[in-house]
């Protein structure tokens, strides 16, 4: 039910033909219980919040398809930007680290995945970040 919705464009976003049905394509996981989106508000109902989740899965994955540039934190805490894409078969992540590789990862592998920041050179995970959302903080996944 959750699968469709009413002007799936991202606002200010001309998509093609294949974006729009990829993008229509793409349905909620299965989850016993569906994280609230950050756009939704306290009156809604869980239908409308589900729509409004599945709008940022969708956007998500469309940017994530057309490649973005995400951080990826080292083991011993270093980072760097690295290009990652999204595979036509939406089952594997590309990731260019710009070092002459590139390394298709499966998707279905991923075990964990963590969210920290870092404040003025100190890293936190998410839960312990300022809260003032001071400007020389970065998000890091």
């Amino acid at each position: 039910p959750f699968g469709e919705l009413a002007g799936s464009d991202a606002p200010g976003r001309p998509l093609t033909q294949r974006q729009k049905s990829l993008r229509d394509q793409l349905k909620l996981p299965h989850l016993a219980i569906y994280p609230s989106p950050p756009n939704a508000g306290a009156g809604e109902t869980e239908d409308e919040k589900r729509v409004k989740l599945l709008e940022m899965y969708r956007d998500f994955v469309l940017d994530l398809h057309m490649g973005m540039y995400l951080t990826q934190l080292t083991s011993s805490r270093d980072y760097s930007d690295i290009h990652c894409q999204l595979m036509q078969d939406m089952l594997t992540l590309k990731l260019d680290q710009a070092n002459g590789r590139i390394i298709e990862f499966p998707l279905c592998n991923v075990s964990k995945m963590y969210r920290i920041v870092k404040s003025d050179e100190r890293w936190c995970t998410a839960s312990n970040a300022p809260a003032d959302g001071a400007n020389n903080s970065e998000q890091i996944v």
